[in-house]
């Protein structure tokens, strides 16, 4: 039961972790171009700095609690915000038009393989949170 408990601790802190990555480097390692007056970039970067919060915030959740629903709950909304967060900054949003900007050139490959990484991380947590679930019903 101990042992169970530590291994989704581990597994939630390591979602909130790379949410944490995403926050610090989309703001202070990999930001957006800084022209002036309000455009799509930094539209962007308040969207992901939203995201990330709301991430790092699901993901805590499962620490708090430490049992297979919440791990299951919030990995499911983990991966659905990560995937979220790869649709806005691949599709949805806009950014400059030159692709020598920083926001092209490094913003929005940043935040594409950070919400690849975290999906890969929250799908883990998810199939780790349904077999536990499921070997504890039988």
């Amino acid at each position: 039961m101990k042992n169970k408990k530590l291994i989704i601790v581990v597994l939630s802190s390591i979602t909130a972790l790379l949410s944490l990555f995403l926050l610090i480097g989309s703001q202070w390692i990999f930001t957006v171009c800084q022209s002036e007056g309000t455009h799509g970039c930094t539209n962007a970067d308040h969207a992901i700095l939203g995201m990330s919060i709301i991430m790092i915030l699901t993901a805590c959740s499962a620490l708090i609690f430490r049992d297979e629903k919440s791990l299951i709950i919030a990995s499911s909304l983990n991966f659905a915000e990560s995937f979220m967060c790869m649709l806005l900054a691949s599709a949805i949003l806009s950014f400059c038009k030159m692709e020598t900007m920083s926001c092209v050139a490094k913003f929005k490959p940043f935040v594409i393989i950070m919400g690849v990484i975290i999906m890969i991380s929250s799908a883990i947590n998810l199939l780790y949170g349904l077999y536990q679930l499921k070997k504890g019903n039988h």
